[in-house]
């Protein structure tokens, strides 16, 4: 744990493209400050319909602990952060900035039937030309 929280804290700072998920995703949210709590029942293979944001995504989940936030969107040292919510509990599904995905379901799982189109969809965010390119000096 302490050594991915260190390669997720050497991503943000150098802000370079990063992908969390599950534990990863959860890391990524508590270093960003959100809380994070143990699900009074285990989304342990558990498929779901979600609402990503805007768009209905059936995803899965394979998870005990998870970030829960009050709002949409969230201030940070990496700039504006937007969230997926679950309304009922405030359950973050998936979080996003400018150089970061956190996805706390499994999108290459076969219970997310929209799992592909998903990380299509969010390694060309990410990986987008349009990015300022790192200085080899």
């Amino acid at each position: 744990m302490a050594v991915l929280r260190g390669l997720i804290a050497g991503r943000l700072a150098a802000r370079r493209p990063l992908l969390a998920v599950c534990l990863g995703h959860q890391l990524l949210a508590g270093l960003l400050g959100l809380a994070l709590r143990r699900r009074d029942d285990p989304y342990q293979g558990l498929a779901r319909t979600i609402d990503l944001f805007g768009q209905s995504r059936r995803v899965g989940f394979y998870s005990t602990f998870t970030a829960v936030a009050g709002a949409d969107e969230l201030a940070s040292a990496y700039g504006p952060v937007r969230l997926a919510r679950d309304p009922a509990d405030h359950s973050v599904h998936a979080l996003r900035a400018a150089t970061f995905t956190g996805l706390q379901f499994h999108p290459e799982s076969v219970l997310s039937r929209d799992g592909l189109d998903i990380l299509r969809d969010v390694l060309a965010d990410l990986l987008a030309p349009t990015r300022a390119a790192p200085s080899t000096r």
